[in-house]
């Protein structure tokens, strides 16, 4: 019962916060919310033992970032993905297409409060967090840290 009830509580919280996300994914040429419960399920059990990591600065663009360049040549326009914030914990997640996720990463993290976005293949292949540290940051001011885990190959 006290999972319901933190639920319906986190629900109440979206319901104040949900315009502001959604504007995230208002540019995306197709996009699908996935309530909060849905994506709750989704994203609880998640093991990605596989990671690399990379600091760049915030002019550059997602090209610039060889990990994420690296990942985006392998994809194809059909590869889905799920993309949300800090808030999808209030709001759910979205499914997007994955290029366009990555390719308006950078973008998103800027714009949003907390400075960190995700992207979840939705076959749970791999898995993209991107935080952005302003320029008031003291060890990494105006830097993107990007972190890319990938799933143990069976």
């Amino acid at each position: 019962m006290k999972n319901r009830l933190e639920l319906l509580k986190k629900k109440a919280i979206g319901k104040s916060k949900f315009d502001g996300y959604r504007r995230h994914f208002d540019e995306f040429s197709e996009v699908k919310h996935i309530d909060l419960e849905n994506s709750v399920m989704l994203l609880q059990s998640l093991d990605f033992p596989n990671s690399s990591e990379e600091m760049i600065n915030s002019e550059a663009s997602f090209i610039e970032s060889n990990l994420l360049s690296k990942l985006y040549s392998k994809l194809d326009r059909k590869s889905t993905a799920y993309a949300f914030t800090d808030d999808f914990e209030y709001c759910g997640v979205y499914v997007v297409e994955t290029k366009e996720a990555i390719e308006k990463a950078f973008e998103i993290v800027q714009k949003e409060n907390n400075h960190t976005f995700f992207i979840l293949e939705t076959g749970m292949k791999f898995f993209v967090r991107i935080n952005f540290y302003d320029q008031s940051h003291p060890d990494f001011p105006s830097k993107f840290d990007i972190r890319i885990s990938e799933a143990s190959e069976k």
